[in-house]
């Protein structure tokens, strides 16, 4: 059998392909194809389409005389139902739609209004209807001027659950002290106080922080404020509840100046009123026995001059619950006596080499105050004035007053100095003749200086 080779077959396949390698073929076709389907899209959606639009924001309308509308935020939106051709309100979206009120002849008063929504196109897209009404219909409103205030908030906070024999409460901090609100003016002009309400039930035995308390606003009546239309900086504080360990402290006397080798027992002839205090103990704080008056100069003490008032000194840490600011401090004079001395021997010390110091005065007369059976046998021979030179700020050639103090026998250890006393001092040298020609000059002050 003859085979016959169908060579025309193979050409007319190769000479259609080159068609498309033909640029003007390919423009025709390419109309045509775009002709057929938009016919084809035309004919498959000429029926009319009912679609829900949701999620429209409401946007408030622009009012007259600084009027605006209270009661919108980006959560307040409404729906509408639109019609037309399929294509076109399948692809509608919130943002081709403007919901807004429909009366603002209404709205040109302030006070509580109803805003009745209505809707209109906003987009590129117009060609449909809005084969319904807004939903919802209306909204309520609040019409009026912006309105900013500051306000204190008090502290309206109670805690009654504590131990009250062993703790005591302090004054409640609030976290803040002040809030700032903002919305309709003549709302704001009726808030007279903001405050901070809760009742703690927690027992309470340290310093706790109530936290998120909430704010409430009254007006002058004490009627709770409806916050509708209102917006605050914030509204909620923390609370913090001071909570003090109550103890009791031994009040002693703050004693200065007393010679370390005097004799004289402080605990049996110095009393203190009160002797103790009761006190709150704050939260971390280690125990504390025992509190001190302010100083008390023991050189001032004698025989007319034995009570002294003196402020107490309150650690930081210690809350002065009873109000007690002052004690009243008596020494106990009844076995003491007095007697004035002359002091003639007087000695320096804290010099330096080559540049001495001698002693002017020659005498001092001294109060001597102690019990009276010392006192009845002290004598002058048993006192000795020191003048510590190292604690002078005097120059070569100056004489200087320096401060003078003495010592007692042991005998007579009960005994001190009444008062304080200066001497006056004056240079030399180990070469200086100072001592012989000022020996005239002693002769002449042998009463001595007493200051």
């Amino acid at each position: 059998m003859i085979k016959i080779k169908n060579k025309f077959s193979f050409r007319n396949r190769l000479t259609f392909g080159k068609l498309f390698y033909n640029d003007k073929f390919v423009i025709v076709f390419s109309v045509f194809l775009a002709f057929m389907l938009w016919v084809y899209a035309v004919g498959t959606s000429s029926k009319t389409e009912n679609f829900l639009i949701s999620g429209i924001k409401v946007e408030p309308p622009k009012l007259i005389d600084n009027l605006q509308v209270f009661g919108l935020d980006d959560s307040t939106t409404a729906s509408v139902r639109v019609s037309g051709n399929a294509l076109v309100v399948q692809s509608l979206t919130a943002g081709d739609i403007y919901i807004s009120a429909s009366n603002t002849d209404e709205l040109s008063e302030t006070g509580a209004k109803k805003m009745k929504l209505s809707a209109q196109k906003s987009g590129l897209k117009t060609d449909y209807t809005f084969s319904s009404s807004v939903t919802p219909s209306e909204i309520s409103v609040y019409v009026d001027r912006l309105g900013n205030s500051t306000f204190t908030i008090e502290n309206k906070v109670t805690a009654s659950n504590y131990d009250g024999k062993s703790y005591m409460l302090g004054d409640m901090v609030l976290s803040q002290e002040k809030v700032t609100v903002q919305g309709p003016q003549t709302i704001i002009d009726q808030i007279a106080k903001v405050s901070a309400e809760q009742d703690v039930d927690e027992t309470l035995v340290k310093t706790t922080t109530v936290k998120d308390v909430p704010l409430k606003f009254y007006n002058s009546k004490d009627k709770e404020i409806d916050k509708t239309y209102l917006t605050f900086d914030i509204t909620t504080v923390n609370v913090t509840i001071p909570v003090y360990k109550l103890t009791e402290v031994k009040v002693l006397p703050n004693i200065v100046n007393m010679p370390d080798s005097l004799d004289f027992d402080t605990e049996s002839l110095v009393s203190v009123e009160p002797s103790s205090l009761q006190v709150a103990l704050m939260d971390n704080t280690a125990e504390i026995n025992e509190i001190y008056t302010e100083e008390i100069d023991f050189t001032k003490l004698n025989l007319s001059k034995n009570q002294f008032d003196v402020n107490l000194v309150i650690p930081s840490s210690l809350k002065n619950i009873a109000g007690v600011k002052t004690a009243n401090v008596t020494f106990d004079m009844s076995d003491m006596s007095t007697k004035t001395l002359t002091v003639s021997k007087i000695d320096i010390i804290g010099q330096t080499s080559g540049n001495l110091k001698m002693v002017y005065t020659q005498s001092v007369d001294v109060v001597m105050i102690g019990p009276k059976s010392q006192i009845s046998a002290i004598a002058s021979s048993n006192v000795t004035g020191v003048v510590d030179m190292s604690e002078s700020n005097s120059g070569d050639g100056q004489i200087s007053e320096e401060n003078v103090k003495f010592n007692i026998n042991s005998k007579f250890s009960g005994c001190w100095v009444y008062g304080s006393y200066k001497v006056s001092v004056v240079p030399y040298t180990e070469t200086s003749t100072a001592s012989s020609d000022n020996s005239d000059d002693d002769t002449d002050n042998s009463d001595g200086e007493n200051s």
